[in-house]
């Protein structure tokens, strides 16, 4: 799939953010600093596009409309927030307030937090990674 594909990725399934050849690894403290920094710039840089993240878990829960998502540990109010599907349950049952864990993405931009969806825990690094 052509990186430009990656940026409308932003309500695909999993399977094609599997096949999106580009990923930006970025910690969640360093996303939420650029997207208090300057939203404009954030969303130019990561808005639609696949990111690996990784940081300490803050909070697990379901939001109003029954989804599953963790809140990772940041300075202030605003944190890094990713979505997972049903079908993850099982993966995320396990994990606790303070685990470190790496997580891939689409990055939705900023609506209080930072919003990262369609994700799933990551468990092996790839091949194709910008670091930033």
């Amino acid at each position: 799939m052509p990186i430009e594909a990656c940026q409308s990725l932003r309500t695909s399934s999993i399977e094609n953010i599997s096949s999106c050849s580009a990923v930006i690894t970025i910690p969640t403290s360093q996303l939420v600093e650029e997207y208090d920094s300057n939203r404009i710039a954030a969303d130019q840089k990561y808005l639609g596009k696949r990111l690996a993240v990784e940081g300490t878990i803050e909070h697990i829960g379901k939001d109003m409309l029954n989804s599953i998502y963790i809140n990772f540990d940041g300075k202030g109010f605003r944190k890094a927030q990713c979505f997972f599907a049903d079908e993850h349950s099982s993966q995320i049952a396990p994990l606790y307030k303070g685990q470190r864990i790496k997580v891939e993405g689409i990055c939705d931009g900023l609506m209080m937090h930072v919003l990262i969806i369609t994700c799933k825990l990551r468990q092996n690094e790839h091949n194709h990674e910008e670091t930033i």
